[in-house]
C-alpha cells in the first residue's frame, strides 16, 4: 500500500513489550482511558499507534481522516457496499454483524460460508476487526463514522451532505437482509434491524444518554421523506414483525401528522401481537394526536363534543390496556391525565363559559 514517499506502514505490535510501551505513552495523554487502552493485546490488528491515539483522544484525534482515507483509496467494486453496511451497523447499532449478510453482495453461494477475511482486500480489512467468529465491525465507532462520511459525501458536496445518503444505505441493509435470509431472518440479524431502526440508544457511544424520539439512525436522516421510506420499507419487507409496524405508525403520527395511516400501521402491529403494552400506548398517542389536531382546527370550525369524547375514550382505553399489561410503567397513567386535560381544554375553549368552575359544573 502506497502511503506516500515519506511515509510507511507499521504493522501491529507483535510482543507485549511494544504494547506496554505504547500503553505507557498514551496513558500519559489520557490517564482516564487507561482501562480501555489496556484492553489492546499484542498481535491484534488494533495494536497500532493509531488505535491507541484514537482511544486516547477519541473525536479530537486529528489523524482520523487521513488514516481512513488511506484504506479507502483503492477499493474493489463490491467493497464499498460491504464497508458502508458494516460501518452503518457499527456506528448506529453499536454491534458487529455476521459476514453471512454479504453473501449476495460478494456473489457467494447460499450454501457456502462467508469469510470476510478471505473475501475482502487487505485495504478494507485494515478498517475492520472480527469481533467473534464470523462477526465483523469497524475497529472503532469513530472509524465507522468517518468511513460513512468519506464514502457517502459526493465530490461536490459539503461536509454534511453524506447524511442525505444514509436512507439509501439503510434501505440497502434491509434489502440485503431480505435477499439473504428472507422475511424471517435469524435472531442476530433481527437484532441488527431492531437496533438500527427501533432502539433509541446506542450503547457504543460514551456519555450519549439523551432519550431519543426515534433511533439514532432515523434521527440522523435529514429528510422526513427518507425516514418514512426506510420504516415503510422495513415493515413491508418483514410484515410479521409487529414492532416495525408500530414504529412506522409512530413516525407517521408524530412527524408526518398522518394519523389515518398511523392507525393502519399500529393496528397491524396489534393484529400480530395484542399483548404488548407499547403498541397500545402508541395507538393511544395517535388518538391523542387526533384530539390535539382538532384543537388546532377550532379557530376555523366548531368541533363536535361527541368527537372529542370519542377520541378521548379511545385513547384512555388504550392507555388502560397498556397499564394492565405493564403495571410498572408510569407512562400510561401520565398519558391518561394528559389526554383528559386535552379534552377538557378543547371543550372549554369552545364553550361560552366564563370559568373552568362554571364549565365543569355543567358536565
Amino acid at each position: 500500500r502506497d502511503f506516500g514517499s515519506r511515509s510507511f506502514y507499521l504493522g501491529p505490535a507483535s510482543n507485549e513489550a511494544d504494547v506496554a510501551a505504547l500503553l505507557r505513552r498514551y496513558a500519559e495523554y489520557a490517564p482516564e482511558r487507561l482501562d480501555v487502552l489496556g484492553s489492546i493485546r499484542a498481535g491484534e490488528a488494533t495494536a497500532v499507534p493509531f488505535y491507541f491515539g484514537l482511544l486516547a483522544f477519541q473525536d479530537e484525534y486529528e489523524g482520523l481522516e487521513d488514516y481512513v482515507a488511506q484504506f479507502l483509496a483503492d477499493l474493489a467494486p463490491n467493497e464499498p457496499a460491504v464497508i458502508q453496511i458494516v460501518a452503518l451497523i457499527h456506528r448506529y447499532a453499536g454491534i458487529s454483524v455476521a459476514g453471512d449478510l454479504f453473501a449476495d453482495v460478494l456473489s457467494i453461494p447460499s450454501d457456502s460460508p462467508v469469510d470476510l477475511s478471505r473475501s475482502l482486500t487487505e485495504a478494507v480489512r485494515g478498517l475492520l476487526i472480527e469481533d467473534g467468529p464470523g462477526f465483523w465491525r469497524t475497529i472503532h465507532w469513530l472509524v465507522a463514522a468517518e468511513v460513512l462520511r468519506q464514502l457517502l459525501t459526493p465530490a461536490s458536496g459539503d461536509s454534511e451532505a453524506w447524511r442525505l445518503a444514509l436512507s439509501a444505505v439503510a434501505v440497502r441493509v434491509i434489502d440485503e437482509v431480505y435477499e439473504v435470509f428472507g422475511s424471517d431472518p435469524p435472531d442476530d440479524i433481527r437484532d441488527v434491524l431492531t437496533r438500527l431502526f427501533v432502539v433509541r440508544e446506542n450503547v457504543e457511544l460514551y456519555g450519549d444518554l439523551r432519550q431519543r424520539s426515534f433511533s439514532e439512525l432515523l434521527e440522523a436522516i435529514p429528510s422526513l421523506e427518507g425516514r418514512l421510506e426506510v420504516l415503510r420499507h422495513l415493515a413491508e419487507s418483514f410484515p410479521e414483525e409487529p414492532h416495525f409496524w408500530a414504529h412506522y405508525g409512530r413516525l407517521l403520527s408524530y412527524e408526518a401528522g398522518d394519523t389515518e395511516a398511523a392507525l393502519v400501521a399500529v393496528n397491524q402491529a396489534l393484529a400480530l401481537d395484542d399483548n404488548d403494552s407499547v403498541f397500545y400506548h402508541i395507538r393511544g398517542m395517535v388518538y391523542r394526536r387526533r384530539l390535539r389536531d382538532l384543537a388546532q382546527q377550532r379557530s376555523t370550525a366548531q368541533v363536535e363534543e361527541g368527537e372529542i369524547l370519542r377520541l378521548a375514550e379511545l385513547a384512555m382505553a388504550d392507555f388502560s390496556n397498556a397499564a394492565h399489561l405493564d403495571d410498572e410503567s408510569e407512562y400510561p397513567h401520565v398519558a391518561t391525565i394528559q389526554v383528559a386535560v386535552d379534552a377538557i381544554e378543547l371543550s372549554y375553549g369552545q364553550s361560552e363559559c366564563g370559568s373552568y368552575a362554571e364549565f365543569l359544573g355543567r358536565i
